[in-house]
């Protein structure tokens, strides 16, 4: 069509009685010949990933696969912290605690500022969000400060007192988080999480 881009491609059918995954086989057929044929491109299988999966692990269901930002699942170690925002949706029915890592988004130069924080804040709102917990990963070699001193002095955080040292220790295991990252967090009812 004239108003198409060179690289758009669209592939219509008309057809009877056929179900998704008859459609779906069809069209990966068609399109791993056309590849084989003019360029010699084996695509092998497709990758299909159900919509639960989607956005249980990425909060969307259009993922782009090259961005690797994941949710890591925390709501069995946050059960029994002090932060009621965590303990309470870990223990509410339907309810779920996860963290995204972003490395480097605690770094000085190019990391993010507390004014995009609060735009982020503010942005997960439409979302039914009541607020967006965060820690900035400055040094967690560091780990536990000493009786009476600054909790986690690596980690700088306003929810980190409220967060005993197996929760915190689990958090950075399970994120994998470095100096310099930044953890958000989101917490509330699955739906809302996702």
């Amino acid at each position: 069509r004239a108003d198409r881009q060179p690289e758009f491609t669209q592939i219509d059918i008309e057809t009877s009685f056929l179900g998704e995954q008859e459609i779906r086989a069809l069209f990966e057929r068609m399109i791993s010949h056309v590849f084989q044929q003019a360029m010699g491109v084996d695509l092998g299988a497709f990758p299909v990933m159900p919509y639960a999966e989607a956005m249980h692990r990425f909060g969307s269901d259009k993922p782009d696969l090259r961005v690797k930002l994941e949710f890591t699942e925390l709501t069995d170690v946050m059960k029994d912290v002090d932060f009621k925002v965590f303990s309470g949706a870990a223990n509410m029915k339907n309810g779920r605690v996860v963290a995204l890592r972003i490395p480097g988004g605690s770094k000085e130069n190019g990391g993010i500022s507390r004014g995009e924080i609060d735009a982020y804040t503010e942005f997960v709102k439409i979302y039914g969000a009541k607020g967006l917990a965060y820690i900035r990963v400055n040094e967690a070699a560091k780990g536990p400060g000493p009786e009476g001193a600054t909790r986690w002095p690596g980690l700088q955080s306003p929810i980190v007192k409220n967060i005993h040292d197996t929760a915190l220790q689990a958090v950075l295991e399970r994120t994998g988080a470095q100096d310099g990252d930044l953890i958000f967090f989101g917490a509330d009812k699955e739906k809302i999480v996702n």
